[in-house]
């Protein structure tokens, strides 16, 4: 019998539920007051009763803005899955501004959706094409100058060719293998075959072994186990992060050593991580001035992996670069994500 007349009163608006509380309120005042042994006592105390029960509606109606609060703090901070939830004391306006603000959610991570497939298509091509640019320059024009070299290098060592000739030939084939290696280097900078063919682990000491060929420094890799164990998308978003971590060591730091590590965490991600003992820099300041745009625009190509990216650097402290990208399944219970290394040790073999 209480709970319709109960579930009546929750569904009329705020304004009404006060107006009838303390029409009540009055009523029962005044047929209390009209007994002339009433005490004044009581008429000081039906008022308080009156001054809180009007704050208790109050309070009970705008509860679920604490929800409605707590929610978009959540979605600010990247749950999209945040929705306020139902409550059935909230005040009908309170009720409809909840149901609007969950709406509104729906069609943000909708939208969100929809940009995020789309911008994953477009780097699916620039993929592609990096793909199709490193296929040409390995297979068609590195094979081309290797040819050039050989033949050049034939023709000087026949002894009837004049010694003129030679020392032009000798320029020649110099110059093609040169050229060559540039290539090469080209080639593995667009799309690295060892990616492709022997994964993530590969390619990362593929890339510290260029890397010390191109700049002298020293660079290390700590492979961790499983690290292959991630499908090609997400080592091939792995692999980017380090790439642009070890070119922004390289190219910024002024590092005496790298470190890039690599491996699975307990919590269902892969990691990569770069880290360098060079100058540093402030990061906020650099992003807000747009420095250093090829490193922070790495977040957003992780971000389309549902992966998070992180910079920790300060002047002279050197600077740590993780990228981290969730698994579709956990990885099984005894599976651990080793402590991050101090220093730099001697490179795994893989």
């Amino acid at each position: 019998m209480l709970k319709p007349v109960l579930d009546a009163f929750l569904r009329v608006r705020l304004p009404w539920k006060i107006a009838g509380a303390n029409a009540l309120v009055i009523i029962v005042a005044g047929v209390v007051l009209a007994q002339e042994s009433a005490p004044r006592l009581l008429a000081l105390l039906l008022v308080l009763f009156s001054v809180a029960m009007n704050v208790w509606l109050v309070l009970i109606a705008l509860r679920p803005l604490h929800g409605l609060v707590d929610t978009a703090n959540r979605v600010a901070d990247g749950d999209w899955e945040a929705r306020v939830p139902h409550s059935r004391i909230a005040d009908p306006d309170m009720a409809r501004l909840s149901q609007t603000f969950n709406h509104l959610i729906d069609e943000l991570m909708a939208r969100r959706n929809r940009i995020q497939r789309l911008a994953a298509e477009v780097i699916r091509e620039v993929d592609q094409e990096r793909d199709a640019v490193g296929r040409t320059l390995h297979d068609s024009s590195a094979q081309s100058l290797a040819a050039i070299a050989w033949r050049a290098g034939a023709a000087a060592q026949d002894p009837a060719c004049p010694p003129a000739v030679r020392a032009h030939l000798d320029a020649i084939q110099d110059a093609a293998t040169g050229v060559l290696d540039e290539v090469r280097s080209l080639a593995d900078d667009a799309s690295p075959r060892v990616l492709n063919d022997l994964g993530l682990a590969a390619a990362l000491t593929a890339l510290a072994r260029r890397t010390r060929q191109r700049s002298h420094l020293r660079v290390n890799t700590r492979i961790y186990p499983g690290t292959d164990e991630v499908s090609p998308a997400v080592a091939r978003v792995l692999y980017r992060v380090a790439e642009e971590g070890v070119g922004n060591a390289v190219r910024h730091s002024h590092a005496h050593g790298i470190e890039i590590a690599a491996g699975l965490a307990a919590d269902g991600a892969a990691w990569v991580r770069v880290t360098d003992d060079g100058l540093g820099f402030d990061v906020r300041a650099a992003e807000q001035q747009g420095a250093g745009t090829g490193l922070f625009t790495i977040r957003e190509r992780l971000a389309l992996a549902s992966g998070t990216f992180e910079v920790v650097s300060a002047p002279v402290t050197g600077t740590t670069v993780t990228g981290r990208v969730p698994l579709k399944t956990m990885i099984p219970k005894g599976d651990f994500l080793p402590p991050f290394a101090t220093g730099f040790q001697d490179e795994m073999s893989i």
